[in-house]
C-alpha cells in the first residue's frame, strides 16, 4: 500500500512539474512577443522628420475631433501641439509591458487635458486618454486603442505645414463654428435638395443633425464629431442624409459662411430664425411613452465634497437654456429647486388633467426633494411640430406651502412662467438621446432643452 501511495505522489508531482514548465514557456513567449512590439514601436516613433499627426476623437458618440501633432524627441520625451491648446508642451512617455504593449504619456500634456473631469462638460471632461494599447505598426501608420474606452487612434506621418499652418487654421475654423451670442437658433445645412438642422456644441466639438426621411417623413437624428481643417471643418463620421454624403465644409471668407467641400454635394450652412424644414410629429414623439420632460434633477446639497456633483449638475443644466433663463437659477437651486419640468398629467380634484408647468424640489437646497408647485396649463398644437401653452387662472396645486412661498420669491419662477406661456409658442426640435429643444416661434434665440423621462 505504501508503494502504491508513493507512486501516486510521484505521479502527481510529475504532472505538476510539467504543468508549471509549460506555463513558464508560454509566459516567456508572451513576454518576448510584447517586448518585440514595444521595441518596434519605439523605433518607429522617432523616425519621421516632422513627427506624427493624429485626429483624436475621444468618444465618437459625444465628443468631437482634435488635431494633435507629436514629435518624439528621444526615448523619453515627446513634443505635443494641438488645435485646442495654443502652447506646445513637452511630456515624458514610456512603455508598459505588464498589461500588453502600452504606450503611456506620463507627465501632464494636452492629452491629459482631454481626460481631466474638471473640464467641460462639467464633471465628465472629454473622455480623453493618455494610455494606449499598440494594435498594429506599418510603414506609414501606427494604430492604437485607448486603454480605458477602446477608441481607435491612428498615427500618420506629419508634414512640416501641419506644424506651421494646420493648427492655426484649424483653431480659427473651429472658432467660426461656435454660434455667436446674437445668432438665431436654427442652423440650416443644405445638402443638394435636402435640408438639415445642425446643432453644434463648442464644448465638445460635436454636432447633432436632424432631417426628414424623403419617403416616410420620419424625423431622424444622428451625431458626428467636428474637427478643424486648413480649409474649414470636417465630420467624422461623415454626415449621411437621404443617400447624400457630406464629409467637409470649406469656409468662404467673402460670404462669412461654410460651404460644401464635397464633390457632388451643393450646399451651405446658414443661420435662420425659421426652421429649415418641418420636424414632423415631434410633439407626439416627445409625449409618447413619457410622463414628463425636464431639466436634469438635482439631488440633495450637502456641506461636503458630495455637493460638488450636484453643483456640477446645476451648471450643466445652465448650458441647456438660453441666457434669459440663467438669471437667478443658481439662487433658486439653493432655495430648494431641484427640477423644472412639464408634466403631461396630474390628478386634479379626482381627474387626470394636464399639462402642468412643475417646479419640483424641497424646502431648501440641503433637503431631499419631496415638494412640488404645479401650474395648470392648456396646450394648443399649432402644427405637428409646434405648440403653445397658456396658464389656467387659479389652477395651482402644491403639497408644501413653504416651498410654494420659496419658489414664488425667486426670479426664476416668474422667468420660466413667462417663458413657457409666451403666446408665440414653440417649435419642438428633436436632438437625439430623448432631448427636445423648445424654440420660441417669435424669437429663436429664446430656447431650452428638456429631456424625456
Amino acid at each position: 500500500m505504501k508503494k502504491i501511495y508513493l507512486s501516486w505522489i510521484i505521479l502527481g508531482l510529475f504532472f505538476t512539474a510539467c504543468t508549471v514548465d509549460n506555463d513558464t514557456v508560454f509566459d516567456e513567449n508572451a513576454v518576448v512577443r510584447v517586448q518585440k512590439v514595444i521595441d518596434n514601436c519605439a523605433q518607429e516613433l522617432v523616425k519621421p522628420e516632422f513627427g506624427w499627426r493624429m485626429l483624436y476623437v475621444p468618444n465618437p458618440e459625444t465628443h468631437g475631433g482634435y488635431n494633435v501633432l507629436m514629435k518624439f524627441l528621444d526615448s523619453e520625451n515627446v513634443r505635443v501641439y494641438t488645435d485646442f491648446v495654443e502652447e506646445t508642451t513637452v511630456s515624458t512617455y514610456s512603455f508598459n509591458a505588464s498589461q500588453g504593449p502600452v504606450l503611456s504619456f506620463d507627465t501632464y500634456s494636452c492629452l491629459h487635458y482631454l481626460a481631466d473631469p474638471k473640464n467641460k462638460p462639467q464633471g465628465k471632461g472629454l473622455q480623453g486618454e493618455f494610455e494606449f494599447v499598440i494594435q498594429s505598426i506599418s510603414a506609414d501608420s501606427i494604430v492604437f486603442l485607448g486603454k480605458k474606452y477602446s477608441n481607435k487612434l491612428v498615427f500618420t506621418a506629419a508634414e512640416e505645414t501641419d506644424w506651421t499652418e494646420l493648427m492655426e487654421a484649424s483653431r480659427k475654423n473651429i472658432e467660426r463654428m461656435a454660434p455667436p451670442k446674437d445668432a438665431p437658433f436654427f442652423r440650416g445645412l443644405m445638402m443638394n435638395q435636402t435640408a438639415v438642422n445642425l446643432i453644434y456644441d463648442p464644448d465638445t466639438r460635436s454636432a447633432s443633425y436632424t432631417y426628414a426621411d424623403d419617403e416616410t417623413k420620419e424625423i431622424k437624428t444622428a451625431r458626428t464629431a467636428v474637427f478643424g481643417t486648413k480649409e474649414g471643418i470636417a465630420f467624422q463620421p461623415k454626415i449621411k442624409v437621404n443617400g447624400v454624403v457630406l464629409g467637409a465644409l470649406k469656409y468662404n471668407e467673402a460670404k462669412d459662411l461654410f460651404e460644401s467641400n464635397t464633390p457632388g454635394v451643393i450646399g451651405s450652412l446658414k443661420y435662420s430664425h425659421k426652421p429649415p424644414f418641418q420636424f414632423y410629429n415631434s410633439v407626439r414623439d416627445m409625449q409618447s411613452g413619457s410622463d414628463l420632460v425636464g431639466l436634469a434633477k438635482i439631488g440633495k446639497l450637502e456641506p461636503s465634497m458630495a455637493i460638488m456633483s450636484e453643483i456640477v449638475k446645476m451648471l450643466s443644466n445652465m448650458s441647456f437654456m438660453c441666457e434669459e433663463l440663467k438669471n437667478g437659477y443658481p439662487l433658486a437651486v439653493l432655495a430648494g429647486l431641484k427640477q423644472i419640468r412639464i408634466v403631461w398629467q396630474l390628478n386634479y380634484n379626482g381627474t387626470m388633467v394636464g399639462p402642468w408647468l412643475s417646479f419640483f424640489g424641497a424646502e431648501n437646497g440641503f433637503a431631499e426633494a419631496n415638494c412640488s408647485l404645479d401650474l395648470g396649463m392648456e396646450m394648443e398644437v399649432l402644427r405637428d411640430d409646434q405648440l403653445r401653452f397658456s396658464l389656467i387662472p387659479g389652477m395651482v396645486i402644491s403639497n408644501n406651502d413653504k416651498f410654494w412661498s420659496n419658489m414664488e420669491s425667486q426670479i426664476t419662477y416668474e422667468t420660466f412662467r413667462r417663458f413657457f406661456t409666451d403666446p408665440a409658442g414653440f417649435t419642438i426640435v428633436p436632438a437625439g438621446n430623448n432631448q427636445y429643444y423648445f424654440v420660441n416661434l417669435a424669437d429663436s434665440k429664446r430656447w431650452i432643452v428638456l429631456t424625456k423621462e
